[in-house]
């Protein structure tokens, strides 16, 4: 499986055989691309579905309204779904005998797939970045209450990992669990209780390991009885990579998740209006996904009486944060989710133009709406919606 064969060029050629940190470098620098790439196409392609569901509806969109829809959708998780009832109402001049509830229903399930593939290599381009990303962190070892002796233990993990030489798949597969088992190392040794819920190995070696360590015939005395689905996906990710240093023949990679899915997501086909409808039509949740957005669209239709409440504050002299919620002040309980959707635009569309975040809860209602976001803005942002919830 040939990286150029799935749409992903590498934007740097390795020369010879690299070391760990040259290749460490690589996979940052190539996750970090590729995500962006991979985005593109999956937005783009559920761009042209729901433009082509629409068209078959008769019912009027712009390319930018749908491209916003989009992005909160796959960014968003569940709560924009939720919301996505909402979001209809205020755009479309709904006047077809399709109700608004149907819409975000038949949006589910076109996008259902896509959503999938955006979030597992979502997860999967992290968890390269954060792993990869950490052996360069200047501060990687101050741990509060850390030993001299784990100090220098890591130290010399690090060194080895840094240093090794990658010139076969063994040389690869001893690398990657010395790199990720040094990730583990410094989350434990840092007691981060999240991060161990996350990414706490498992005491059973997967199917998909196994086949994988078979593949690449690896002779490293370390355990794979820890390996978990997020080492697992750096794994794939590097291996896949590896293609550009180390010969390997056609179908040796074939067996990897993420060659596959990735492949399996650019292979995409534009849907008509008889594909559209098949879909739809042979989804046995349509009818329970229409009652839950019609459910979701009575009870956001029952805000508060009282007009909402518009804001402005000032984020900086050229950035203005439009605040607007109901009732007399700010619900407390939607500030999180709020700016958590914030959080994630920030990671995954960064270039957006306009920023939006919005919460409901029964009848409380807030969304915050700004011209530029940077990470130290949420801060403030916190702090100011604190002040209107007192």
């Amino acid at each position: 499986m040939k990286l150029a064969r799935l749409g992903l060029q590498p934007s740097v050629q390795l020369k010879g055989v690299p070391s760990g940190a040259e290749f460490a470098q690589f996979l940052v620098s190539e996750a970090s691309i590729d995500s962006v790439k991979i985005r593109t196409k999956i937005e783009e392609a559920c761009f042209r579905d729901l433009s082509a569901y629409f068209d078959m509806k008769k019912i009027a969109h712009s390319r930018e309204w749908l491209g916003l829809l989009i992005k909160a959708e796959l960014a968003g998780g569940s709560f924009a779904s939720l919301n996505m009832p909402e979001r209809l109402k205020r755009q479309l001049d709904q006047e077809s005998a399709i109700s608004i509830a149907e819409i975000a229903a038949d949006i589910s399930i076109l996008l259902n797939t896509k959503r999938s593939d955006f979030n597992y290599f979502r997860y999967s381009l992290n968890a390269v970045v954060t792993v990869m990303g950490s052996l360069f962190k200047e501060d990687l070892f101050e741990i509060p209450g850390i030993t001299k002796n784990d100090i220098s233990s890591l130290q010399k993990s690090l060194r080895e990992v840094l240093e090794m030489r990658l010139d076969d798949s063994e040389k690869l597969m001893a690398w990657l669990e010395q790199v990720t088992n040094l990730h583990y190392k410094v989350i434990e040794l840092h007691n981060l209780e999240n991060s161990e819920k996350q990414e706490k190995p498992r005491n059973t070696e997967t199917d998909k390991l196994k086949k994988l360590r078979e593949t690449h015939k690896t002779k490293s005395n370390v355990s794979t009885k820890s390996m978990s689905t997020y080492r697992l996906r750096v794994f794939d990710y590097a291996i896949l990579k590896s293609q550009q240093f180390l010969k390997t023949s056609k179908n040796s990679n074939s067996h990897l998740e993420f060659g596959k899915r990735l492949d399996q997501a650019l292979s995409y086909r534009e849907m008509n209006s008889q594909t559209i409808k098949k879909l739809i039509d042979e989804t046995s949740s349509r009818k329970d996904l229409v009652e839950k957005y019609s459910t979701k669209s009575t009870e956001t239709s029952g805000l508060k009486d009282e007009p909402l409440v518009s804001v402005r504050e000032n984020l900086t002299k050229q950035n203005v944060l439009n605040i607007s919620y109901s009732g007399s002040r700010v619900s407390s309980i939607l500030i999180n989710p709020v700016l958590k959707s914030l959080k994630s635009q920030l990671l995954l569309t960064p270039n957006q133009k306009k920023w939006r975040s919005e919460a409901r809860s029964g009848e409380d209602y807030l969304s915050i709406e700004l011209d530029s976001l940077k990470t130290e803005d949420l801060i403030k942002i916190e702090k100011i919606l604190q002040l209107h919830s007192e």
